[in-house]
């Protein structure tokens, strides 16, 4: 007999279905009937194609129990969950909650509005797109190189850039692990400087253009601020380099760290599937995926690894940590929107994931990345990860 908890994950889960479907239907009926009105009725047949939904309601279920988990613990404004599977790009769950009332969390949450296609500036788990960009155009050869990085770094005439976790000098992979905001921007203003909106472009070819999931779900188009003033442009390109400064939608963001997980083809994020795996391409080698793998596991095993408390013994993950300050009316607040973004098994990826949310009590790692570890566990245990 089932408990009354995992009812109400069924029903939840269920109740996403319907809404996927229902947008399916719509589409279904709006091609049947453009078709009938000038074709056959074979015309009219061929017209009514059937879509599978690719949502799982076991995995949906656990990836909306995790995420109320979060909002009664750490209290966020809003909070979204992400769960892909790495090889077909098939979104196996899809969740989003936010407060009742956004001044007060008591008043409880409920389903409103899709942040995984809505775009926001990124935080830090840009690092490691960041980072891809810099191995594939060989701007980074070596992962032990040591870079100096220290407390602070001015870059053309701005304000100086900061790490939160500041240390004298880092290597490559340390940049990731330890989630140095100098590293990056130091790394990828020295390639890149004299010509910033060279960079967005490459941003935007390794997958930023993902417009649509299917089903009718449209995603955002992402914003980068590009004003053609050099100085100003330089500035902004050393922020984007670890997240700011460029408003990107989570999906987007887990489209490319998929990617990683597979081996370095991009396959288009869907929530329809005919059977076929999406449209795929590669967007940096087999062996750079694998350095980003081993910088995106340092993580969690570097004993200074930003998601070290994530280190557990049921499954072994790897991602990265980001925490950006939330801007209203373009100015900075002292509200921070968290990230984790990933995959599992390190080993042998089979999922990739995204947890963002906003203004919760607690650090990335103890708010996202402890939703992130609860559903890589919960699939581990309903033995999802096996079959």
């Amino acid at each position: 007999m089932k408990t009354v908890k995992q009812k109400k994950n069924f029903r939840s889960a269920f109740r996403n279905f319907l809404t996927i479907a229902c947008v399916m239907v719509i589409g279904v009926l709006s091609q049947s009937c453009g078709a009938s009105a000038s074709g056959t009725d074979d015309q009219d047949a061929a017209s009514q194609k059937v879509w599978q939904s690719t949502i799982d309601d076991s995995i949906q279920g656990i990836a909306e129990q995790e995420l109320r988990k979060l909002c009664t613990d750490a209290e966020p404004v809003w909070a979204t969950a992400v769960v892909m599977d790495v090889a077909t790009g098939d979104i196996k769950a899809l969740a989003n909650l936010e407060r009742v009332d956004s001044l007060d969390a008591s008043k409880g949450y409920i389903e409103k509005h899709n942040y995984a296609i809505s775009c926001n500036e990124t935080s830090s788990v840009m690092n490691v797109i960041s980072m891809l960009v810099a191995l594939e155009d060989s701007i980074v050869v070596d992962v032990n190189e040591r870079i100096t990085t220290g407390s602070s770094w001015a870059y053309s005439s701005a304000y100086p850039i900061s790490d939160a976790h500041a240390y004298p000098d880092l290597s490559v992979t340390e940049v990731i692990s330890r989630s140095s905001n100098i590293g990056i921007a130091k790394i990828i203003t020295a390639a890149y400087g004299d010509n910033p909106q060279a960079f967005g472009e490459r941003l935007m070819g390794l997958g930023m253009t993902v417009d649509s999931l299917g089903a009718g779900v449209m995603v955002d188009k992402p914003v980068m601020r590009f004003t053609g003033n050099e100085n100003a442009d330089r500035i902004l390109l050393s922020r984007m380099s670890y997240g700011y400064g460029m408003a990107v939608a989570p999906i987007h963001i887990l489209a490319v760290y998929n990617a990683i997980a597979n081996g370095g083809q991009l396959v288009t994020p869907r929530l329809e599937t005919n059977g076929k795996v999406g449209r795929a391409k590669r967007i940096c080698s087999e062996a750079n995926a694998q350095k980003l793998r081993e910088m995106m596991h340092a993580v969690i095993s570097d004993v200074h690894g930003t998601g070290k408390s994530l280190r557990n013994p049921d499954v072994e993950i790897a991602g990265k940590t980001g925490t950006a300050y939330v801007a209203v009316d373009g100015k900075y607040t002292m509200d921070k929107r968290h990230s984790f973004c990933g995959f599992f098994p390190y080993d042998n990826p089979r999922y990739s994931c995204i947890v963002v949310c906003e203004s919760a009590k607690y650090g990335a790692t103890g708010n996202c990345g402890k939703v992130f570890l609860g559903i890589a566990k919960g699939l581990c245990a309903n033995a999802t990860l096996n079959n």
